[in-house]
């Protein structure tokens, strides 16, 4: 299992989390067999023709929930990866500030440095500007910052948990603060941290 193919890294020995989750061979062997049942179906026809699909979401999302604890009225979906999601969540709140500001634009999004490149793609895609702000020296967010940069066509806040190349994780309280003050969405990205940090990391300022 350790063998690699044309110079790749050793992902299998968890040497390159950022881009492989590898947890045991035999949860490597329970994914791919999963996949090669279903690599042919797709949830296009979710509610049509591959209703296992449909049921497989559904479980996914009520474990996860449960999980969490999740409020009464608490939802979920899946998405066909991070990049997908990241495109959903920034036309979702841009739906939601034409109807909250009243107008088609122009808006824009407020983000930590370490925010992922596909929030770029997202906003050329929909002519939304993307403004990065400077770290912290401790690599976080900086609210003040982030804060200051926020003007009248700003409609999100955009941080991450957990920040991958340094593991560390944003102070989720005060950058909630700024935005509940300011009227705008906080995003945050957390495709792992989301699973981690409740049970395995002490959240600054919880």
């Amino acid at each position: 299992m350790t063998q690699k193919a044309g110079g790749d890294e050793q992902w299998r020995d968890g040497r390159v989390p950022l881009h492989v989750f590898k947890a045991t061979d035999e949860a490597y062997e329970i994914t791919r067999d999963a996949y090669f049942k279903l690599f042919a179906e797709n949830a296009l026809g979710g509610k049509r023709a591959f209703h296992s699909i449909g049921r497989m979401e559904r479980e996914v999302v009520e474990m996860a929930l449960d999980l969490f604890q999740a409020p009464e009225g608490g939802g979920g979906g899946m998405t066909t990866g991070g990049t997908k999601s990241i495109f959903m969540a920034v036309r979702a709140c841009r739906e939601w500030a034409r109807e909250a500001k009243g107008r088609q634009g122009p808006f824009n999004i407020v983000a930590a440095e370490s925010a992922h490149p596909a929030f770029d793609k997202a906003g050329v895609r929909m002519d939304i500007p993307f403004k990065r702000i400077p770290l912290r020296d401790d690599f976080r967010a900086d609210p003040a910052a982030m804060a200051a940069a926020i003007d009248y066509d700003t409609m999100m806040m955009m941080v991450l948990a957990l920040y991958f190349p340094h593991g560390v994780i944003e102070d989720i309280s005060m950058l909630s603060l700024v935005a509940e003050e300011t009227g705008v969405w906080l995003r945050l990205d957390a495709c792992v941290g989301g699973y981690l940090t409740p049970f395995d990391f002490e959240i600054p300022g919880a």
